[in-house]
């Protein structure tokens, strides 16, 4: 990614900072590592920050409130309910 994509990508925040537990259309994906499974899982954002690395899968575009920002899974703290800084360029 280029260091203005990365800029971007940090001030993108879980959507659940703005839906809290009320369903709202969006893409939304399973975190098998974390028991986000079923009708559970993380929003885009959560999927590419807190859950990198795990085994996530798509799961569909439908109504939908982000479980990883609503605290669902004990092992992991949801990292996006706030911008990140930008990775330095060079960082992985």
């Amino acid at each position: 990614e280029s260091e203005d994509e990365e800029r971007r990508f940090a001030a993108k925040v879980c959507s659940y900072t703005r839906t809290s537990n009320t369903f709202s259309e969006q893409h939304w994906y399973h975190c098998w590592t974390c028991g986000l499974t079923f009708q559970e899982g993380c929003c885009a954002v959560c999927a590419r920050v807190c859950h990198a690395g795990h085994d996530v899968t798509y799961s569909r575009y439908s109504r939908f409130f982000c479980d990883c920002g609503a605290g669902k899974t004990a092992s992991n703290t949801c990292q996006a309910l706030a911008p990140r800084p930008a990775s330095p360029a060079g960082s992985p």
